[in-house]
């Protein structure tokens, strides 16, 4: 199982049309969706933070048990800070989360470290 986290500006009765947030410290919540191994969504919540930054937000990422993070930008501090609690950060040129998702498990999301994915069908 992977814990996939996306900023998100605003949440939507339909998780899918959420439109991903440009940064962590500009979200207004937090899409939170739990894949298999094979990259089948599990389950999928959002969760209002409102507008926090730095190690605050870094307490909840870790709180969630995040395994990757998915964004169309990220503050270079928080990435630093994810990428030495071994969460890995994935950018994306999307602006929804359905097109996001399917962009990561294709294959198509700049990946830092760089090491393999989780999900089997993003290798």
């Amino acid at each position: 199982m992977t814990r996939l986290v996306v900023p998100i500006e605003e949440t939507d009765g339909n998780v899918k049309f959420n439109r991903i947030s440009r940064g962590f410290s500009l979200a207004k919540g937090l899409m939170i969706i739990d894949l298999s191994d094979f990259g089948v969504v599990m389950d999928a919540f959002s969760l209002e933070v409102g507008h926090v930054q730095g190690e605050t937000m870094l307490d909840i990422l870790v709180g969630l048990e995040a395994d990757i993070v998915l964004s169309e930008d990220i503050e270079p501090e928080l990435s630093e800070l994810l990428l030495s609690n071994n969460v890995k950060v994935a950018l994306t040129k999307s602006k929804y989360v359905k097109d996001a998702l399917r962009d990561l498990l294709a294959g198509k999301t700049f990946v830092m470290p760089g090491k393999e994915m989780p999900i089997k069908y993003a290798n």
